[in-house]
């Protein structure tokens, strides 16, 4: 079904993100736009908080309810049942930071006080940041002529970037990388600054 490795990893990343991260945060936002979501005018903080929350977490629980569902069919679409079961076992736990990271951002329009980040929450902004500084770097490089050449050099940063991101993981939350510590801290500062100042 796929022309290379590279399109297959794509496919079942990209299918893990729409289900795991931007199904629930669209969830959120629709709820939030609606007349469902609290009145926040007459809520606590906290309230506005917890509310949020559980409409992430009920779309969490209805893609894994979808996920069983097509595990249980066999493989649909392009998705082989090894990468099904990939995304079921990765989407959830990949969604518990997202939705951390997501209240955090939306903590100041929603109006409550901004999740403090776990220290994997952390690791995975981290990876984030560092996935967005190599493609804005790789938007920069020239392209070679050669067809072949752009392959090879595809290749070869996507596995350089592959090996930095599992080294980075194993070190247990980037502790080396002030680098990236950086924007974290100014973010968590950004946002519970933002939140004494209502």
């Amino acid at each position: 079904n796929h022309k290379d490795s590279y399109s297959y990893l794509s496919h079942t990343y990209q299918s893990l993100n729409e289900l795991f991260i931007d199904r629930p945060y669209g969830a959120l936002k629709r709820e939030w736009l609606s007349d469902q979501f609290l009145d926040s005018d007459n809520e606590s903080t906290e309230q506005r908080y917890r509310a949020a929350v559980r409409v992430f977490y009920r779309e969490i629980r209805e893609c894994e309810r979808e996920m069983l569902a097509w595990i249980k069919n066999g493989s649909i679409g392009y998705h082989t049942p090894e990468s099904l079961d990939f995304i079921a076992l990765m989407g959830p736990c990949l969604a518990k930071p997202a939705c951390s990271i997501i209240l955090q951002f939306l903590s100041e329009s929603l109006r409550f006080s901004p999740p403090v980040l776990s220290p994997f929450d952390q690791t995975i902004q981290k990876l984030l940041y560092a996935q967005l500084i190599t493609f804005l770097e790789e938007n920069s490089l020239e392209i070679p002529d050669s067809e072949e050449e752009q392959k090879r050099l595809f290749h070869m940063r996507m596995e350089e970037a592959l090996l930095r991101d599992i080294g980075w993981i194993r070190e247990k939350g980037l502790q080396t990388h002030d680098t990236l510590s950086l924007p974290i801290r100014e973010l968590e500062n950004y946002y519970y600054g933002r939140s004494l100042s209502r």
